[in-house]
């Protein structure tokens, strides 16, 4: 992982366009991060169900595959 990253890092210095739409999109990866730290060891089923929506909004939500409404989150 840590050479993709020195791998990205230097198409983000030569793609300044890369680098901006990486950087625009951040605030939303920790966002994911972040769901997916605080529901620790809760499976996606039980965390699913707790939040009274179907486990493929909660998968969709890690991989990034969909953008929650404020009220989902």
């Amino acid at each position: 992982m840590a050479r993709f990253m020195e791998r990205f890092e230097e198409h983000m210095e030569a793609d300044p366009e890369l680098r901006a739409e990486y950087e625009s999109l951040e605030p939303r990866f920790r966002a994911i991060s972040a769901l997916i730290k605080a529901r620790g060891d809760v499976s996606q089923s039980e965390l699913a169900r707790r939040m009274q929506v179907s486990p493929g909004v909660i998968s969709r939500l890690e991989s990034a595959q969909h953008d929650p409404r404020l009220g989902t989150l």
